[in-house]
């Protein structure tokens, strides 16, 4: 009779380590679940036995082995644990050492270790994912994070495709549908978007990730100008200013109206019905004559600030060209510079326009005074005149002052303003020496706050109210005001001597002397004069 006898088998790992995982065991036939800790326990009169031992249903031992006494088990297989984040409950396929096993991403999936071999992870709606799978424990774990793939659809009507632009909001952030295929990076499974075309709100609604075509029914009118820089759109009441040959849309009406158009006082009114709105788009075109006119002066584009009126508006020009807008295709261009008239021409609209300006002479004087330009005659500092002929006579005149006459040669001013400065001279008078009363010849100098120069007897001289210094060889004669007439009263005496040096005795005072001496007269008769 041989009894039953029960004994204990622990699970370990290669390197006898025990393991605290739960296993199935099958011996000879029987099934056994081991304990959490590793540990087999089993009755059997048997000495050898065929034992299988899984992990999560994955063979990691199966080959005969003693049993009649407690031992333990080595696995030499690992095992890779795989946990998926991010993909919420969604079907995914796990690729393994050529094992290709369908799962859910809530569970987790077992697979026997091999070295060097990857994990691959794809999705309907994931960016594919591949990870290295590396360790050296029993039970490897490894967690693949699944990102959302990028969403990306078309754009329809009820017809057919749409090839716009359109723009595109999800998630807050802004992306562009170029030819009407969209495309954006989802967050969650769905995601609530808004798409526009040109500022037009066309679709707002929760979508999947998995749409690819959206059905738009909002239906546009868009409207253009070419011709002009910014306009004004009127439709369905409010106005819209906008840059011209920049398209503005509108939700498509419903009711028959029209579309206004206004730019630099131009107005054009488009007719429309509701009918007209078929298509996703509907374009309303207007045109407005729009010409460029160029200002120049001997060919050369102005650089001088002038003021342009045509269509009764006014242009301030100061780089030489302008635009104007026009339903006309012809109309009158008037240009003024300092309420002169340089240009009064007939425009025509239909072609950009070159303008050539009158110039303009500009005559300053140092001085108020009367400027008389050919004909044109004015008072004051200046006077500003279109060019005139060749050969003009200019003549600029003040009281006191010498008249500045000249003769105009054209060739010589090429500018758009061409200034002449007139300096006008002081007007001299003839300042007359006299000696009671007798006019004098000999050489004075005469001082002047204005000048100091040599008179023999009379000069010209600068007007001063003054007084004048006249010094005859050297000595104060006359110190006082005049109005042309000096009459000098002091006399000089003067006298040579052949004495190289001598002591001069005038009056009280001596001082010594050499050569020639001059000195003013004695006012007292018998004044004495000693030479030694």
């Amino acid at each position: 009779l041989t009894l039953m006898e029960t004994y204990l088998m622990q699970i370990a790992d290669s390197q006898g380590a025990a393991i605290s995982q739960e296993f199935q065991a099958n011996l000879n036939g029987s099934d056994i679940i081991s304990d959490a800790s590793g540990i087999i326990t089993y009755t059997t009169t048997e000495t050898l036995a065929d034992i299988t031992i899984k992990y999560h249903n994955l063979v990691v031992f199966s080959q005969q082995a003693f049993t009649l006494s407690n031992q333990s088990i080595n696995l030499n297989q690992q095992v890779v644990k795989i946990n998926f984040i991010g993909c919420y409950t969604d079907s995914i396929n796990v690729t393994y050492n050529n094992t290709i096993r369908p799962t859910e991403c809530s569970a987790t999936e077992y697979f026997i270790f091999v070295a060097d071999q990857q994990v691959s992870v794809g999705g309907i709606g994931y960016n594919a994912t591949t990870q290295a799978i590396t360790g050296t424990t029993f039970e490897i774990t490894a967690t693949i994070a699944m990102n959302l793939a990028p969403v990306q659809f078309q754009l329809n009507d009820s017809t057919a495709q749409l090839n716009q632009t359109f723009q595109l909001t999800a998630n807050q952030i802004n992306y562009n549908c170029t030819q009407g295929v969209c495309g954006f990076l989802p967050t969650n499974k769905t995601t609530s978007i808004s798409i526009s075309y040109n500022n037009v709100s066309v679709f707002t609604d929760n979508i999947s990730n998995d749409n690819k075509t959206l059905i738009i029914t909002q239906k546009v009118a868009t409207a253009t100008v070419t011709g002009c820089t910014t306009v004004n759109v009127t439709y369905l009441g409010t106005t819209y200013p906008v840059p011209c040959t920049v398209p503005v849309s509108f939700p498509a009406p419903t009711v028959d109206g029209n579309i206004t158009f206004l730019a630099l006082n131009q107005t054009i009114v488009v007719q429309y019905t509701a009918a007209e709105f078929v298509n996703f788009e509907t374009l309303f075109a207007a045109t407005i004559y729009t010409v460029e006119v160029s200002l120049t002066v001997g060919g050369q584009l102005l650089n001088t600030s002038v003021e342009a009126t045509v269509n009764n508006q006014t242009f301030v020009v100061g780089t030489g060209k302008f635009n104007f807008s026009t339903v006309y295709n012809s109309t009158q261009l008037i240009v003024q510079r300092q309420n002169l008239t340089v240009a009064n021409a007939t425009l025509n609209t239909s072609v950009q326009q070159t303008v050539e300006l009158q110039k303009l002479l500009i005559v300053n004087s140092s001085v108020s005074a009367t400027i008389q330009i050919g004909d044109a005659n004015t008072t004051g500092l200046s006077q500003t005149v279109l060019m005139p002929q060749n050969g003009t006579s200019i003549k600029v005149s003040a009281a006191g002052f010498d008249t500045f006459e000249t003769q105009i040669d054209v060739d010589k001013f090429t500018a758009f303003e061409n200034v002449l400065q007139v300096n006008l001279n002081v007007s001299k008078i003839m300042l007359q020496i006299q000696f009671n009363y007798t006019n004098m010849t000999q050489q004075f100098e005469v001082q002047t706050t204005n000048e100091n120069i040599t008179c023999n007897g009379s000069c010209l001289i600068v007007p001063t109210e003054q007084p004048i210094v006249v010094r005859f060889k050297g000595l104060v004669v006359y110190n006082a005001t005049s109005t042309g007439v000096i009459n000098i009263t002091q006399k000089v005496v003067s006298f040579n001597s052949t004495a190289k040096q001598y002591n001069l005795t005038y009056g009280n005072e001596t001082t010594l002397q050499n050569g020639t001496m001059a000195m003013l007269a004695p006012a007292q008769d018998a004044t004495s004069i000693n030479i030694l």
